[in-house]
């Protein structure tokens, strides 16, 4: 009887950690990976501003370049959805220094 519990504890635990694996691999290819929203910078060093919108209706956003007044100003280098933290991280480099920033979404 034991030995028939422990097999079961183990399956279990097992289907938890492939859970855990899975969900933290896929949010990355969810569509959750559109950069159109709201972005704040969050480190110490902001390339384009202290905040911007992204939206490909104003033609702000194109690819992976960031415009502001129809000149490109950054490229995007990752979008990391940080699925346990609740939130992305935008890391952008700045086409005019090559210096490299962070924002977060709000």
């Amino acid at each position: 009887m034991k030995n028939k519990n422990v097999k079961y504890s183990i399956i279990a635990v097992s289907i938890v950690i492939v859970v855990l694996i899975l969900l933290y691999i896929f949010p990355s290819k969810s569509p959750l990976n559109n950069l159109e929203s709201f972005w704040k910078a969050c480190g110490e060093n902001p390339i384009i501003g202290d905040a911007f919108h992204l939206s490909e209706e104003d033609n702000n956003f194109r690819n992976d370049t960031i415009f502001a007044r129809q000149i490109p100003v950054g490229v995007v280098l990752n979008l990391e959805n940080r699925y346990w933290a609740g939130d992305r991280i935008l890391t952008v480099k700045s086409l005019k220094t090559g210096e490299v920033g962070t924002y977060c979404e709000k």
